[in-house]
């Protein structure tokens, strides 16, 4: 068989046509290695010669483009090209060569994963560790680097967490507490650093309180009276968190 024409394509490839009409695209790196331009006659092995290692230079041209828009890890890359349908092997000699370059380095990645966590999201070092790990990052490496931050980093990140949502709350304390703490815990923050500052943190939920007890104070009160409203509606306010003497002092005071 033999080439019969070359057609130049975007960036570095070329597609060449056989004379059996067969048309297939190369890598311009293939066609200097096999002097394809001087030499256009083609056993049938060399063709697929060619082709797999075309093949090959695919899945590391595809990766590097793919690692050229973000940093990616290893595990990133292998998904990657097996959703393009690249094989095992393929996947191999891509990854292989882009550590070999330099363009897959797990520090430089750890690092920057742990700078963007920081900076654009609220995200706890469990959390970022889990992240990581679910990345193919080996453990002993995502904690050499989240051990590098500062507690305090942590501790000041907990606080805009609580500050943030105090700003919208609309329950109880003991209520907001327990939501509060269970949000923290999703985010990947330790339960100690979290307590002992969510012990200390104290709202002013009067507001809540009060739109919350006339809206279900009215609604108990078109069915009930008398010891029954009052236990019911105590029932319900209990439930939601509310302390004793604000349920009580908010009866008395419908009493008069």
């Amino acid at each position: 068989m033999e080439i019969k024409n070359f057609k130049k394509l975007r960036g570095n490839v070329y597609e060449i046509e056989l004379d059996d009409f067969r048309k297939f695209k190369l890598y311009d790196d293939i066609i200097l290695k096999y002097e394809l331009l001087i030499e256009k006659r083609l056993t049938k092995k060399k063709l697929e010669t060619i082709i797999n290692e075309n093949n090959l230079l695919d899945a590391y041209y595809q990766s590097l483009k793919y690692i050229s828009i973000k940093m990616r890890s290893e595990v990133e890359v292998r998904e990657y090209l097996r959703k393009k349908s690249f094989s095992v092997f393929e996947a191999d000699y891509a990854v292989t060569r882009l550590r070999n370059d330099g363009y897959i380095n797990e520090v430089l990645y750890v690092q920057a994963f742990i700078n963007d966590a920081l900076n654009l999201s609220l995200d706890g070092p469990k959390k970022i560790s889990e992240n990581l790990k679910r990345l193919g990052i080996d453990e002993s490496l995502v904690n050499e680097h989240l051990n590098k931050v500062n507690r305090k980093e942590w501790l000041n990140r907990i606080e805009r967490v609580l500050q943030k949502k105090a700003k919208i709350n609309k329950t109880s304390e003991k209520m907001f507490k327990n939501k509060i703490t269970a949000d923290l815990l999703n985010l990947g923050y330790f339960y100690e650093d979290i307590k002992n500052r969510v012990d200390d943190f104290h709202i002013d939920a009067s507001g809540a309180f009060l739109k919350e007890a006339d809206k279900i104070y009215s609604k108990l009160a078109i069915k009930y009276s008398g010891t029954e409203l009052v236990l019911r509606f105590k029932q319900k306010l209990f439930t939601k968190g509310y302390d004793a003497d604000l349920i009580n002092n908010y009866i008395n005071e419908k009493s008069y």
